[in-house]
């Protein structure tokens, strides 16, 4: 057999030391022809930026800034509340916005917040002014657009909601910068305790429940109401009613009265205040969690003149989910009979027939 032809391995001659210096010149050309180019677009889109009226932020040292020395707004406690958020999330909010002469115009808070916190440099935004009267006028109106801005409660209080299944109100409290009086909480609360051993069923955060508009407005077409024995100058139904200051229980009630109580282990006197003052002439609406299991629900509720139960749960004013309990309307009136009628109410209106009815149809049928 013919052997194999073996290849010849020529090795490569090295290129000359001319041609390598021009290889190396067109690259660092090509290089910087890419700078150029880029530089180019910047200051293209930095000049169309300017054009619109624009301007981007550039981090500065702290020290090239000034505050305004005439600011005529005291920040000094919100400047506490941004070094925790600085804390907890960075710098998360807008630049500081600077005047041509450097001195700041928007953002004084965030300044102070950083000074405290010791960082050395900010992001600054500048702007371009008429002169410093104008510059004082633009920094009027940023803070006097933002106070116009208001919270939608209904939203606020969905959202702290949410969060409060997978974080503790302290942590909520800190990561929002919201107080404690400035949350509304949807009430999952002490109801109802009984009077010997404030034993309760159901535990909530607040035990005042202002009633629902369209449930009441029914009840006051029926009765015609002369008295709200407890309410706030906020949430009244009547317009003759006692406030918390001026001590319902202490109070004779006269007329057709309302009475929705607080809820707390407090309740079996204001029960017990409706069935006194029904014995002297009043007749008393009382809207009262359903407590059958309690004292003062079988020594007062069950001595009235009608109980009636109400199907479904209600919402409560300011409530984002219905009550995580159930209501009942008693009523008191000055002859009570042996036995109070019991009878079963829709919580909404629109509602479907109740299960009675619905009942006596089939059996028709």
């Amino acid at each position: 057999m013919a052997k194999k032809a073996k290849k010849k391995v020529t090795k490569k001659k090295r290129a000359p030391e001319k041609f390598k210096a021009a290889r190396f010149a067109k690259k660092s050309s090509k290089k910087a022809s890419k700078k150029t180019s880029k530089r180019s677009h910047k200051k293209k889109t930095l000049a169309a930026h300017a054009k619109a009226g624009g301007t981007f932020a550039e981090w500065v040292p702290i020290n090239s800034i000034k505050p305004w020395k005439d600011n005529p707004r005291d920040n000094e406690e919100a400047v506490e509340e941004l070094m925790l958020t600085m804390m907890t999330y960075g710098w998360s909010g807008d630049a500081i916005t600077v005047d041509q002469w450097g001195t700041i115009r928007a953002g004084d808070s965030r300044y102070k917040a950083a000074k405290k916190l010791k960082l050395t440099k900010v992001p600054v935004r500048r702007l371009k002014f008429r002169d410093k009267h104008h510059a004082e006028m633009f920094a009027l109106a940023h803070n006097k657009v933002g106070e116009r801005a208001n919270w939608n409660e209904k939203k606020l209080a969905q959202i702290f909601e949410r969060t409060k299944r997978v974080m503790d109100k302290d942590e909520i409290e800190r990561l929002s910068s919201f107080r404690p009086t400035e949350i509304k909480w949807t009430p999952t609360l002490i109801i109802g305790g009984d009077e010997k051993n404030n034993s309760a069923l159901y535990i909530a955060e607040t035990d005042e429940w202002e009633t629902p508009q369209d449930f009441f407005n029914r009840l006051a077409k029926e009765f015609r109401f002369t008295l709200d024995v407890c309410a706030s100058n906020k949430n009244t139904k009547c317009k003759r009613h006692f406030t918390k200051r001026q001590d319902g229980l202490s109070k004779k009630w006269t007329g057709v009265c309302w009475m929705n109580p607080p809820y707390g282990t407090e309740i079996n006197k204001w029960v017990r205040k409706a069935y006194q003052s029904a014995r002297t002439g009043a007749t008393v609406v009382c809207l009262i969690p359903a407590r059958t299991d309690t004292r003062w629900w079988h020594n007062f509720v069950m001595r009235s003149s009608e109980i009636r139960l109400i199907e479904g749960r209600l919402r409560f004013g300011g409530s984002v989910e219905n009550a995580p309990f159930p209501s009942a309307i008693v009523i008191f009136r000055k002859r009570n009979p042996s036995k109070p009628s019991l009878v079963s109410t829709p919580a909404h209106t629109g509602k479907k027939k109740s299960a009675k009815k619905k009942l006596s149809k089939k059996k028709r049928k």
